[in-house]
C-alpha cells in the first residue's frame, strides 16, 4: 500500500455542513472507516438519510484514478477512487 495513502486509515465521521453531492441530499450522519492493503483500500460505509433511513455499503478500490466496473449495485456501473494529495481522497460513482 502506498504511504501517502497512510493518512486516510481509520473511521471517520461524517460532516454533512463540509461535504459536496453532486445528487440529491447530503446524509444527516455517516460514518466511514477506510482499510488498506497491498495495492487498494476497503470503504465501510454506514449512513442515516435525509429521510432518517440506514444504509450499509462496502467497497474496494485502487485510488489510482482508473474507472473500475462496479457489480454489487444496480444503481453503479463503475466507481473511481483518485489520491489527489496528502488530504484529499475522491471517489466517484457511476452509472451509464
Amino acid at each position: 500500500m502506498p504511504t501517502t495513502v497512510a493518512g486516510f486509515l481509520g473511521t471517520w465521521l461524517l460532516n454533512p455542513a463540509k461535504s459536496h453531492y453532486e445528487v440529491g441530499q447530503p446524509p444527516q450522519s455517516g460514518q466511514y472507516r477506510i482499510e488498506g492493503d497491498n495495492d487498494g483500500l476497503t470503504v465501510l460505509m454506514q449512513w442515516v438519510d435525509a429521510s432518517n433511513n440506514e444504509y450499509h455499503l462496502v467497497y474496494r478500490g485502487i485510488p489510482d484514478g482508473n474507472r473500475y466496473p462496479y457489480t454489487e449495485n444496480p444503481a453503479v456501473d463503475a466507481m473511481v477512487m483518485s489520491l489527489v494529495n496528502t488530504t484529499t481522497l475522491d471517489s466517484a460513482a457511476y452509472k451509464d
